[in-house]
């Protein structure tokens, strides 16, 4: 996600709180581990790692006064009771648009790594963060014995041979 939002020119990335999930999930329960400690801890190591800065943004979220539904007639507009309050609108856009404008909204905090003026990203670490160099640089061709199709060993650039 770093990669995309480095190449997209976003100056953060952001991910939704625990406290979102919570009023997004409501009686099913959020994925507790996940939003409270699992991408909490990640986001803290991949700031210490990448030299990196996190932090909170304000976001601005629609509450679910309005509710964007799929029918087999289209997309309809729903209160917070879940009753219709529209047509069905042919594009789920039209839909969400009209939610907006009819809707109410609150701000929140969610977590930030701010990633502007970052060093161009050439490669990931396969597992883990792994040290700082390793993002910044292009990764070497990797020789390797890779088996033939006839039972012979000869050597690879590490691309899987090709099948006849």
């Amino acid at each position: 996600m770093i990669w995309w939002a480095q190449r997209h020119g976003l100056d953060g990335l952001a991910w939704s709180s625990a406290e979102l999930q919570s009023a997004r999930w409501r009686a099913y329960g959020p994925p507790e581990l996940l939003y409270r400690t699992l991408l909490p801890e990640a986001g803290q190591s991949l700031a210490a790692a990448l030299g990196l800065r996190l932090d909170h943004t304000d976001l601005v979220v629609r509450t679910g006064s309005r509710q964007v539904v799929q029918s087999k007639k289209g997309w309809s507009v729903s209160n917070q009771q879940g009753v219709p309050i529209t047509k069905p609108f042919r594009a789920r856009e039209q839909a969400e648009w009209f939610a907006d404008q009819t809707g109410e909204f609150v701000t929140i905090k969610v977590p930030v790594l701010w990633i502007q003026g970052m060093q161009t990203i050439r490669s990931i670490p396969q597992y883990g963060t792994g040290a700082n160099g390793q993002w910044w640089t292009q990764p070497s061709a990797q020789i390797q014995s890779v088996m033939t199709n006839d039972g012979n060993s000869k050597q690879g650039n590490g691309h899987a041979p090709s099948i006849k």
